[in-house]
């Protein structure tokens, strides 16, 4: 294998990270001035070359070896904290709970590309003389929940 550039390096990590190449692509390169189609095209072309392919499975060997913790033991120990916090209405530590939750299971951040979707609707509404829309956000939620306290920051 050939030693990669920064950016190829970077684009096999966060493909790896992500398990989209697209996504990976975006992160990886400066992608401003391409289309979707352009970029997906790229991702793919540079997905199949040898040298990014060998490095994107060395990472997955890597990853398993890495930890025998895996997103299921984090995700069973917070609902048991979830429900403990529930169980003593200690609504601060329900609150903890339930982002960490989100965290784990990415509902916490956007990928770049929905920031440039949102960052391209926001533009051409601003070129518009029309009323902004108020934007709905829709969570899942894997196991019921209830009784959760939103408090606004001191």
């Amino acid at each position: 294998m050939n030693k990669l550039t920064t950016k190829q390096e970077k684009f096999a990590q966060e493909w790896y990270a992500t398990g989209n190449k697209t996504e990976a692509y975006i992160r990886a390169y400066n992608t401003e001035n391409m289309s979707e189609a352009v970029i997906n095209n790229e991702a793919s072309k540079l997905s199949k070359s040898h040298d990014i392919t060998v490095r994107y499975e060395e990472l997955q060997k890597g990853g398993q070896k890495r930890s025998e913790v895996t997103v299921d033991t984090i995700n069973a120990m917070l609902m048991t904290a979830f429900k403990v916090a529930k169980d003593g209405d200690n609504a601060g530590a329900i609150v903890h709970a339930a982002n960490s939750l989100s965290k784990l299971h990415g509902l916490d951040r956007l990928s770049v590309a929905q920031i440039k979707k949102i960052e391209k609707e926001i533009e051409s509404s601003n070129n518009m003389d029309t009323e902004v829309q108020p934007l709905n956000i829709t969570f899942e939620v894997s196991a019921p929940v209830s009784d959760i306290k939103v408090t606004q920051g001191e």
